[in-house]
């Protein structure tokens, strides 16, 4: 297996990344969490730079609206936990692709941290998921998160968009991972719960299945082995020292495997090279990137191999795609400033 590094560009505080479609081609987002810092967009086929917004920063992730090229993005979200503004922003085109988009509040919701796109009943739902309810100083975490949900109103009819609470009592309310686009993971100190939107109505409440009780801050969702159970890599506890990987079966959590990380923010899993992989990522210690594969196909047996992609980068964020036979990995290296792209060839 060989790994090549391209540096794409310097930006301070980058946390976020995202991959989106423009015009049928792949094109690359990311964004800082610091304030007044620049969003880039990165264009085929050499990924040529430009500025997405200037402003604001606090970017904590972003999502594309189905069939637009219409983004909408967490703002507002400063470092550390300086969030009680934090909001919700429209982000559209204003002429070409590659000139400065236009940005506009749609939603204040205060320590906002992740944001998905639900689909149901032919609609289209923006779930919000708030770290915390408020703060009274950093590690103030007595005022738990909670979950909102909005229908995503057209392009510019910001006045109309609506906010409701449909669950709390999420403590460091973190990560969120949307499976086959209505079913939503979502992780906090109490725990992994699903929520399953399929027939949602917007005017009756909703009912977690609570899967694992076990304190988590992250969470990514395949069927790595393909045999039809869906598998879960998680980052635990919060901001924790552990990236875990289980099966989801019957409503359980059954531990597959278990690897130490230090401050733990990235977790990924999927098939590379028509192998069982995981990717996990740290912002503390070595601050590696670490690629995990399975070659006998039978993902109980332990028998991962641990590839290190790179050290001292601390990413917090990873998108990961394929071109060909190649496997990419668009990174958000939070630690050293740098927007970087791995390739990944057999």
């Amino acid at each position: 297996m060989n790994i090549q590094k391209r540096k794409l560009a310097e930006l301070e505080g980058v946390y976020s990344t995202t991959v989106i479609e423009l015009e049928g081609k792949r094109h690359l987002v990311a964004a800082s969490e610091n304030r007044e810092k620049k969003s880039f967009l990165f264009s085929p086929p050499g990924w040529e730079l430009s500025v997405l917004f200037s402003e604001p920063g606090g970017v904590m992730n972003i999502v594309q609206t189905p069939g637009s090229p219409r983004l909408l993005s967490i703002t507002g979200f400063y470092p550390i936990f300086q969030s009680e503004n934090a909001e919700i922003s429209e982000i559209c085109p204003a002429g070409a692709f590659r000139d400065p988009w236009k940005v506009s509040k749609v939603l204040a919701v205060p320590f906002v941290h992740r944001i998905g796109l639900i689909e149901c009943a032919d609609s289209s739902w923006l779930l919000s998921c708030a770290l915390c309810e408020s703060k009274a100083f950093q590690e103030d975490w007595s005022r738990p998160g909670s979950l909102f949900i909005s229908p995503v109103e057209e392009t510019g009819r910001h006045k109309d968009w609506k906010l409701k609470k449909i669950f709390d009592g999420l403590t460091k309310n973190h990560g969120l991972f949307i499976h086959n686009k209505n079913q939503a993971y979502v992780t906090a100190e109490e725990g992994i719960f699903l929520f399953d939107f399929s027939g949602y109505d917007f005017n009756k409440p909703i009912e977690p299945v609570h899967l694992s009780k076990t304190p988590t801050s992250d969470i990514f969702i395949d069927d790595i082995d393909n045999d039809g159970n869906l598998e879960a890599g998680t980052i635990e506890p919060f901001h924790g020292n552990a990236f875990a990987l289980y099966r989801l079966a019957d409503g359980a959590m059954i531990p597959l495997y278990r690897s130490e990380i230090d401050f733990g923010h990235v977790a990924w899993i999927g098939r590379l090279f028509g192998y069982p992989s995981a990717i996990s990522a740290g912002r503390g210690g070595d601050k590696a990137l670490i690629l995990y594969q399975n070659k006998t196909e039978n993902i109980e047996n332990g028998q991962w191999e641990k590839t290190v992609i790179d050290s001292g980068t601390g990413a917090t964020q990873i998108s990961v795609f394929s071109e060909g036979d190649t496997y990419c990995i668009f990174a958000a290296n939070h630690g050293i400033g740098e927007i970087a792209l791995y390739t990944i060839t057999p």
